[in-house]
């Protein structure tokens, strides 16, 4: 049977004519010669649509294209305008005072962050509190009946434990977790108490990152002295110095809308 590969053309013994249809050539193809007249005659007898795929060495083709790229007008360099007339200010964050260089004094703003205890506050009078009181004071009766030095000892040490640990587990919905999540991850960077025109103009004022702080435990439902910390924030340099002009809210890295919590703190103050 023939091949089904083969062209008709098989039988004059032509390379071209016996390669399979499929076949496709990866070379880069050098393009046709022009033909005399006088040899156009002599090769009549060849297939005049046979053309030339000799390759061409890559380094060369490579070299040529850049040639072509540097001299060729059609095609002239661009450049961004944008580039060339944006400026970069680099200077120190505004509202703090220059130390050397970049770095700037950030003392007074954790001073203020520390101003308005940012740490949980919990009265515990739960049940298991008391019992657990109970359970001291009947242990506390057992060790100075055996030894009186130990009932003073055991005086100090429950005093201790009672002031550094508390007696109950703090529980918290997701609902009430996410009303201070965001805030807990203020890094304190400064970049709020900057971009704030009553902090860096120098008014009398606490700052945004004093007030998120504050704020990050006024939501926090585990803390029971939240009526206290409005108290503290409701301050002429305090909360009262916010002029909502919500600047703060756009250099926050941690996404925080400082602006919007500021004015949750006012709203929080009123009430």
């Amino acid at each position: 049977m023939p091949n089904a590969y083969t062209s008709p053309g098989v039988a004059t013994g032509s390379l071209q004519a016996q390669q399979p249809p499929t076949f496709h050539r990866t070379r880069t193809a050098t393009p046709p010669k022009a033909v005399s007249p006088s040899s156009s005659h002599s090769d009549s007898g060849s297939d005049s649509t046979a053309t030339d795929f000799s390759a061409t060495d890559p380094t060369e083709t490579a070299s040529a294209t850049k040639a072509t790229d540097l001299t060729d007008p059609s095609h002239p360099t661009k450049t961004s305008g944008h580039a060339e007339s944006s400026v970069v200010e680099i200077r120190p964050l505004p509202g703090f005072t220059p130390l050397r260089d970049l770095i700037v004094d950030t003392d007074a703003m954790f001073e203020q962050i520390r101003r308005f205890k940012p740490y949980l506050l919990h009265d515990d009078s739960s049940p298991d509190g008391n019992q657990n009181h109970t359970v001291s004071g009947q242990q506390q009766c057992h060790d100075s009946a055996q030894d009186p030095l130990a009932k003073t000892a055991s005086q100090a040490a429950q005093a201790k434990a009672a002031d550094t640990q508390p007696s109950s587990e703090y529980r918290q919905t997701p609902e009430e977790l996410s009303r201070f999540e965001l805030l807990s991850t203020c890094i304190a960077c400064g970049l709020c108490q900057g971009a704030c025109p009553i902090y860096a103009g120098g008014e009398a004022f606490a700052g945004p990152a004093a007030m998120i702080a504050a704020a990050r435990f006024i939501n926090d439902s585990r803390d029971s002295h939240r009526r206290k910390r409005l108290e503290a924030i409701d301050q002429v340099d305090g909360i009262q110095a916010c002029q909502s002009i919500r600047a703060c809210t756009r250099p926050c890295p941690r996404g925080i809308d400082v602006g919007e919590e500021m004015w949750k703190l006012v709203e929080a103050v009123k009430e």
